[in-house]
């Protein structure tokens, strides 16, 4: 069985799932985003990106699906990730992000551990991460998180110009604030395009389902296009 087909069952079963819910929400979007990175040398990297959010339509799972059509901008964010590199298979980030919504300006802090490993053609990822949240006259959003990724060329052991790859992320997610805890699953496939050496095109859908406390599970599909620019 190969790793699409794998992939495959497993949106299925994700589905299944969340179809078989009784009143869940849905919201359905679009999150473009551009990344521009620069190494500095052999250890230090820094990463730019810009990332906007669109929300097309939302509503309640139920026995009959209807779709509210809400097409709308709701945010921006702008952040910043200085990586170093700690080993072989290794890296340690700080970054800064500040998210512009409803008027408003959110500051986040973030710091990830990264182990990174290569087996043949398969490229697998360890990403532990946890991130501070200021909002105006909230209390501090704590949140921890787990993502495995891997990608794979579609043709070849090698990634090289002009070819196709493969991308899934599998992200955990825990928040506290004010004492209440909320949780989030992320399942991220991408399929992605060399267009040189240094520059590459996603797409792929980004499916979150999150909880908090006993309310309803929130279900949200976000059409995903990155652009990434390296020098």
């Amino acid at each position: 069985m190969t790793i699409i087909n794998k992939f495959l069952i497993l949106m299925l079963f994700f589905s299944f799932v969340n179809f078989t819910l009784a009143q869940s929400t849905y919201k359905i979007g679009i999150l473009p985003s551009f990344t521009l990175t620069k190494k500095i040398n052999p250890k230090y990297k820094v990463s730019l990106n810009t990332q906007s959010r669109f929300s097309a339509y939302n509503g309640y799972f139920s026995d009959s699906i209807s779709f509210q059509k809400e097409f709308k901008y709701t945010l921006t964010d702008i952040s910043i990730l200085v990586n170093r590199k700690l080993g072989l298979n290794t890296s340690f980030s700080l970054g800064y992000l500040s998210r512009f919504r409803n008027n408003e300006q959110h500051n986040r802090l973030f710091q990830q551990f990264i182990i990174s490993k290569k087996y043949n053609s398969l490229s697998l990822a360890h990403r532990f991460s946890t991130d501070q949240t200021f909002r105006p006259n909230q209390k501090v959003e704590f949140r921890w998180r787990y993502r495995f990724g891997f990608d794979k060329p579609l043709k070849g052991n090698k990634l090289n110009s002009k070819e196709f790859y493969f991308k899934l992320n599998n992200e955990y997610l825990i928040s506290l604030q004010n004492k209440k805890w909320s949780n989030e699953i992320r399942l991220i496939p991408f399929l992605g395009y060399v267009l040189k050496t240094k520059n590459k095109l996603e797409i792929g859908i980004d499916y979150r389902i999150s909880s908090l406390g006993n309310k309803l599970l929130n279900n949200n599909f976000w059409w995903v296009v990155n652009y990434y620019l390296s020098y």
